[in-house]
C-alpha cells in the first residue's frame, strides 16, 4: 500500500512562514507546497473535487478493484469453486479478484441498449436460490451478492448497476420472483419502465383532465410564477407526477406495488384537498339558511383549505429539492460530501414528515369541529325528546308530537345543517373523507318558517343516527391520531440518524488527525 505524499520542509521567503501573507490567490509561494485552505470545501468550484484532495485520499485509502492490489496471500480455498460461506468472509479485494479470474464477462441488451457486465455463480444446484450469485458493479469497485439483496438495496444501486443486475442469469429467480419486481419473466427494462410510466401517467391524466383550459400552460405558469402557485394548487400534484416520471428514467428495477401505493397516497391527498374547493355556497329559504356545512360558518373550512394548500406546495418543493440534490449532490451552491448529503436528504425527509403530520392535524381539527356540530344537533334532539310527557307514552290515544327549537340563529343553522330539505347538496369534506352520509330528517316546513312535528320514536331513530355518525367520526379520529404519532416518531428517528452520522464523521476525522 502506498504511503501518503511527503510535503517539503517549511521554507520562508518573506518572514511569513510557509506562505506569503499577502498572496491573494491562496497559493503557496514555495513551489510544490499547496495552501491547505484551497482544499477546503466551498473554496473552489462546488461541482469539482480538488485533484490534490482526491490524490491524497487515494494515497491514504487506496481503492481496490478487480485489477487492483491483493491484501497478502490468497485465502484458503481460493479457486474456481470456493465454499460459499467462506467466499462471503473474504476481503472484498479477494472476492473481486476471484470474479475477475473465474467469473464471466457478458454483453446483453436490456431493451434500452447493450450492457457489458461481469458476474459469477458459486454452486451447481438445480435450484438457483441454493447457489451464490455475484455481480461486479460497473465501476469495478464492489461486489453485489444477489442472494442478499432487498428492494431497498436495489433502489440504492446506480442505474448502470441496476441494468446489469437485470441481465444477470439468476436475476429472475433469485431477485424478481422473491419480491415481485419488474422486469420479470423475460421482460426487458424498457418494457418494465413503460409499465411503471403508464401507471404514473394514468394518475397524472386523472388530474389534468379535470382542470379545464390549457393544462400545460397552467403547469408552466405554476413552475415559473411562485406568486400564482396557491391559485394553481392542482399543478403541485401534476409537477410531483412529473418528478416521479423523471425518477423512473433513473431506474431499471421497478416495484409496481410500491409505485401504486405512492400514487394512491398522492391521489388521496389531491382528493382530500379538492373536497374543500367543491363546497356549495350557502343560501336561504324563508327564514332558514341552506347548504350549511358548519354551524359557525364556512370560515373554519376555508382556513383549513388554505392550510392544506400551503402544505401541498411545501411537499412539492421538498420533492423537487430532494430530486435535485440526489441528482447533483449540490445544495445551495455547495458540493456535498457523504455525511452532508445524508444530513440534507434526511432533513428534507423530516420536513416532509412534519408537513404530513401538520396536514393530518388540520384534518383532525376539521373533524373535531364537525363533531361539535353533531353534538349541537344531538342536544337539540334531546331537548325535543325531553318535551314528551312520559305518562302519555303508553297510551296510543294520547300520542304527542313535538318540534325542534328554532328560537336562535345558532339553533336554526344547526337544524338547517341536518334538515333533509335545507341541507341540499352539502357534504362536509370530513364526512366525505370517512364515507359518512350525513344523518338528516325533515325538521323544518317548506318554506322553512316552522318546525315539523314528530313522534318520539321518530326523534329516537334520528338521535341514534346522529350518535352513529358521531361515533364513526370519532373512530377515525383515533386512527388519525395514531398516524400523526407515527410520523412524529419517524421525524425524531431521522434527527437521531443525522446526528449519529455527523458524530461518527467527527470521530473518524479526529482519529485521523490524532
Amino acid at each position: 500500500m502506498a504511503l501518503p505524499p511527503t510535503l517539503p520542509p517549511p521554507v520562508s521567503t518573506s518572514g511569513a512562514g510557509y506562505y506569503e501573507a499577502t498572496l491573494g490567490d491562496g497559493r503557496a509561494q514555495v513551489p510544490g507546497v499547496v495552501n491547505p485552505q484551497t482544499l477546503l470545501r466551498g473554496t473552489g468550484d462546488p461541482a469539482v473535487i480538488d485533484p490534490k484532495r482526491a490524490a491524497d485520499a487515494e494515497a491514504l485509502f487506496p481503492t481496490f478493484d478487480a485489477d487492483g492490489e491483493l491484501i497478502g496471500s490468497r485465502p484458503p480455498g481460493y479457486g474456481a469453486t470456493p465454499d460459499k460461506a467462506a467466499f462471503l468472509l473474504w476481503h472484498s479485494a479477494h472476492r473481486m479478484a476471484w470474479l475477475n479470474e473465474h467469473g464471466s464477462a457478458t454483453t446483453a441488451n436490456d431493451g434500452v441498449g447493450d450492457v457489458t457486465f461481469r458476474h459469477g455463480t458459486i454452486g451447481t444446484a438445480p435450484d438457483a436460490l441454493s447457489n451464490l450469485h455475484v455481480l461486479l458493479t460497473q465501476d469495478s469497485k464492489r461486489i453485489v451478492v444477489l442472494n442478499h439483496l432487498q428492494p431497498a438495496d436495489i433502489a440504492k444501486l446506480p442505474l448502470d448497476d441496476q441494468r446489469a443486475l437485470v441481465l444477470h442469469p439468476a436475476y429472475s429467480e433469485v431477485v424478481a420472483a422473491r419480491f415481485d419486481l419488474r422486469p420479470a419473466g423475460g421482460e426487458t427494462v424498457a418494457e418494465a419502465r413503460k409499465a411503471a410510466q403508464d401507471l404514473v401517467q394514468a394518475a397524472r391524466t386523472n388530474v389534468t383532465d379535470g382542470l379545464g383550459g390549457d393544462a400545460a400552460a397552467q403547469l408552466t405558469e405554476f413552475l415559473n410564477d411562485p406568486g400564482k402557485r396557491a391559485q394553481l394548487w392542482q399543478q403541485a400534484f401534476v409537477a410531483q407526477y412529473d418528478l416521479m416520471l423523471d425518477a423512473l428514467n433513473s431506474m431499471a428495477v421497478f416495484d409496481l406495488d410500491r409505485i401504486s401505493q405512492d400514487l394512491g397516497a398522492l391521489s388521496e391527498r389531491f382528493i382530500r384537498l379538492e373536497r374543500f374547493f367543491n363546497l356549495p355556497a350557502e343560501g336561504t329559504r324563508g327564514t332558514m339558511p341552506t347548504d350549511v356545512n358548519a354551524v359557525n360558518g364556512p370560515s373554519g373550512i376555508i382556513a383549513g383549505r388554505d392550510t392544506l394548500v400551503r402544505i401541498e406546495l411545501q411537499l412539492y418543493d421538498l420533492a423537487r429539492l430532494s430530486r435535485e440534490v440526489a441528482q447533483t449532490q449540490v445544495f445551495e451552491g455547495k458540493r456535498l460530501d457523504t455525511p452532508g448529503l445524508t444530513f440534507v436528504l434526511q432533513t428534507f425527509a423530516n420536513y416532509r414528515n412534519e408537513a404530513q403530520a401538520e396536514a393530518k392535524t388540520e384534518e383532525l381539527n376539521q373533524r373535531n369541529l364537525l363533531l361539535q356540530d353533531y353534538t349541537r344537533m344531538q342536544k337539540i334532539v334531546n331537548a325535543a325528546l325531553a318535551k314528551f310527557d312520559a305518562s302519555k307514552l303508553s297510551d296510543p290515544n294520547a300520542r304527542e308530537q313535538k318540534t325542534v327549537d328554532l328560537s336562535s340563529p345558532e339553533t336554526r343553522r344547526t337544524v338547517a345543517m341536518f334538515d333533509k330539505g335545507l341541507s341540499g347538496s352539502a357534504v362536509h369534506p370530513m364526512e366525505a373523507a370517512v364515507g359518512l352520509d350525513r344523518p338528516v330528517s325533515r325538521l323544518v316546513t317548506d318554506p322553512g318558517n316552522t318546525g315539523v312535528a314528530h313522534y318520539k320514536e321518530e326523534f329516537d331513530r334520528f338521535a341514534i343516527a346522529l350518535s352513529e355518525g358521531a361515533r364513526q367520526l370519532g373512530q377515525d379520529n383515533q386512527i388519525l391520531m395514531g398516524e400523526i404519532a407515527q410520523l412524529n416518531r419517524i421525524k425524531n428517528r431521522h434527527y437521531d440518524i443525522a446526528t449519529n452520522v455527523l458524530n461518527k464523521m467527527t470521530t473518524i476525522l479526529r482519529s485521523i488527525i490524532n
